[in-house]
């Protein structure tokens, strides 16, 4: 971010101006009717799975399997954003880059494997970002004309995730060890919601989350329920509804952090 674009108090500058600071966002995961979570084989980008991929005898499986937010994490995904910025004049997009630092995602209902002697297995699915590659999600954001709402809108070109994650399936059988199986997964997934919204508080967020960016949120009214932003992938479905936002940590507030560490290491010395 350029030099000088977060000093004094964003209220005091004109809306094109107002900076974008650094913030991690938290989304849940909003099953969606019609929408198909991960989807297996036909026309996704990941194939069916093969004969005997959960145990010698058992049948290609493919379709559509439902997702929900996994209830053992805290967050279904996070995001946290690497810079910030302030719009320039003229006003023109900007795009906004974010790591993925949660991605937690587990199927509504276990699946049904067949067999080829007429058994059939229960396999619950998770689908959780690798710790070893980071996913990523891509922002494109307008800001609305000086003198309208202190917002703006998302735009479906340019924003998206690319997400890079394992797909687990877990079996426990009546009697045995628990079974495993699981393959890594690559996606890009695309914005589908044309009307996408952005704002910077909103009342059910973080005490309105005063300067912060909120995805889905509606600059014209902070009382508006957030948006569910639905994005479209090969083979993997996100309809994503902000829950919570973390806001940057004031300077002030990072200095008087250092100043306690540093006192409290003196006092250790001494």
């Amino acid at each position: 971010m350029a030099d000088g674009s977060r000093a004094g108090d964003a209220d005091d500058r004109p809306t094109e101006e107002v900076a974008f600071y650094y913030n991690k966002i938290n989304f849940e995961y909003v099953p969606l009717e019609g929408q198909h979570g991960l989807t297996l084989g036909g026309d996704s980008t990941f194939p069916a799975l093969p004969a005997d991929f959960f145990g010698p005898g058992s049948v290609p499986f493919s379709g559509d399997i439902p997702l929900k937010g996994s209830k053992i994490r805290e967050n279904a995904i996070s995001v946290e954003r690497t810079s910030g910025f302030s719009f320039g004049t003229p006003l023109a997009p900007h795009d906004i880059f974010s790591k993925v630092t949660a991605f937690n995602l587990e199927s509504i209902a276990p699946i049904n494997v067949d067999f080829s002697d007429g058994s059939t297995q229960q396999w619950d699915v998770m689908v959780s970002g690798r710790r070893d590659e980071n996913s990523s999600c891509w922002i494109r954001v307008a800001h609305n004309l000086p003198g309208e709402s202190d917002g703006g809108t998302i735009l479906t070109d340019g924003t998206f995730f690319d997400v890079v994650a394992d797909v687990m399936f877990s079996h426990t059988p009546a009697s045995g060890p628990r079974r495993f199986r699981g393959f890594a997964i690559i996606d890009r997934t695309q914005l589908a919601t044309s009307d996408a919204k952005w704002a910077h508080s909103h009342s059910s967020i973080a005490g309105g989350a005063y300067r912060e960016f909120i995805p889905g949120a509606d600059p014209a009214d902070p009382f508006a329920p957030l948006q569910v932003l639905f994005f479209d992938g090969g083979g993997l479905d996100l309809p994503l509804r902000v829950i919570d936002v973390v806001p940057e940590p004031s300077a002030m507030l990072v200095l008087l952090s250092a100043v306690t560490c540093l006192v409290a290491g003196f006092r250790r010395c001494c």
